[in-house]
């Protein structure tokens, strides 16, 4: 009732998911993503921030929610069939990112967004824009407007021939394959963008039905130019299509389960790379002695079964 269109297709649906994850993947293990390192990023030009007592509170929140999902998928990687657990998994992938974002977010600026939306944004305009966001997770699109789409997903692309349509074979398809799921997201928000350009007053005045027409298509870059999205985006997106439109695929068809023989583990690394990088950005943010008592506290407190030692140290 709600695709007249129909619902994608699962030979390209499926791959999909899965190979942008394993790109994802792979190109962590390319940056050597860990805490250790991460620190050793951000200490070579950083500044501690001087973080009130509300502000630390929230950091430690999102920062134990982040690890609370990472240790729920550690859980997740003992199932003999991802099938059973993909849609979870993917669930609670989004949520540590966005948790994890959403500390880094607060270390920076001091801010805790209510919304999803104003995460994202806040994400790329405070910690993208800043230099702060390491590869993978410093993807974006400066603007909506289609040339700059295209010229911006051209340079990430290079001259690597990876598509979101087949297996990772070798290091050099990591970009490409990035670059593809980075244009269609890019693709979905202009999408959106026009849906609500054509609903607004300014569209309405024209007296026209698209935009075909030089004032039209004036209005909607002028709007466009200033819609960016970054790695937030990207990982709203792929919950959305996991959750809503292209769920069925994570558990139907007899070949489901071979081609996410690794998609659990994919998923486990790329959020442990993700809550790496952004506890090592709240631990120089705060300072060495607010983040040890942090890390002591988890240690002592938390119920759940990972180790905050195996991805968080003492400073």
């Amino acid at each position: 009732m709600n695709e007249p269109k129909g619902k994608p297709e699962p030979e390209f649906a499926l791959p999909a998911t899965v190979n942008w994850m394993a790109s994802l993947r792979a190109a962590c293990s390319e940056e050597k993503l860990n805490f250790n390192n991460c620190c050793v990023y951000y200490n070579s030009n950083f500044k501690r921030r001087n973080l009130e007592e509300l502000q630390l509170n929230s950091i430690y929140e999102q920062l134990f929610l982040s690890l609370n999902y990472l240790s729920g998928i550690d859980f997740l990687r003992q199932s003999k069939n991802p099938s059973d657990v993909a849609r979870m998994g993917i669930l609670s992938w989004y949520y540590g990112v966005y948790n994890a974002a959403s500390a880094m977010i607060c270390a920076r600026d001091g801010s805790l967004q209510e919304t999803h939306e104003r995460t994202a944004r806040q994400w790329y305009s405070q910690i993208v824009c800043n230099e702060l966001a390491l590869r993978p997770f410093d993807a974006n699109i400066s603007s909506l407007v289609s040339f700059n789409i295209k010229r911006e997903v051209d340079n990430y692309r290079g001259s690597s021939s990876g598509s979101l349509k087949k297996k990772l074979s070798t290091d050099g398809d990591i970009n490409g394959v990035l670059a593809e799921y980075i244009s269609g997201t890019a693709t979905w928000y202009r999408s959106r963008s026009e849906e609500k350009i054509r609903g607004g007053k300014e569209f309405s005045a024209l007296g026209v039905e698209n935009f075909r027409t030089k004032a039209a298509r004036n209005l909607r870059d002028k709007a466009l130019e200033k819609k960016s999205i970054g790695f937030l985006h990207q990982a709203y997106r792929y919950r959305g299509k996991a959750n809503y439109r292209e769920a069925l695929f994570l558990a139907y068809g007899k070949t489901a389960n071979s081609i996410m023989s690794e998609f659990i583990d994919d998923l486990f690394f790329v959020l442990f790379a993700f809550i790496s990088m952004s506890g090592a950005y709240c631990a120089l943010s705060m300072g060495a002695t607010d983040w040890n008592a942090f890390i002591e506290d988890v240690k002592a407190n938390s119920a759940f079964s990972y180790n905050v030692d195996q991805v968080w140290q003492k400073r």
